[in-house]
């Protein structure tokens, strides 16, 4: 009876979780190498220039991501990025002047890496938010 009972309250949990949590397959996220240099006046240092299109393939209007990034995220100067916001603990999101991205359509932001191509940033939906 006891491994029932658990058994009902694992579903449950389960049922909870998978009706909050958002699906990541909605957006598609592709990088774009643009570019990539050695710069002189920042120690011989190789950066790479990368655009990225986020595409929502869901059948709704999303209103904002909130896309994970990792140590691999190593923008230079910290703030060479653009058409995205990084929020304090280290997600990025939509801007305030772009209010959404409909169902189907396409958005691009971009930034500037240390590294070379080869190391491109580790780039994951975390959640996603609806009109």
């Amino acid at each position: 009876m006891k491994l029932i009972a658990l058994f009902c309250s694992l579903l449950i949990c389960v049922a909870f979780v998978a009706a909050n949590e958002q699906v990541n397959s909605d957006l598609n996220i592709h990088q774009t190498v643009i570019g990539t240099w050695t710069d002189g006046s920042r120690g011989n240092r190789q950066y790479t220039q990368y655009d990225v299109t986020v595409t929502n393939v869901s059948g709704r209007n999303i209103k904002n991501f909130f896309i994970d990034t990792d140590y691999t995220f190593k923008v230079r100067d910290g703030n060479a990025f653009w058409n995205v916001i990084r929020l304090p603990n280290g997600d990025l999101s939509l801007p305030s002047y772009q209010t959404s991205i409909n169902a189907g359509a396409s958005y691009t932001f971009g930034f500037i890496l240390l590294g070379s191509p080869s190391t491109p940033a580790n780039l994951s939906v975390r959640y996603l938010t609806y009109l």
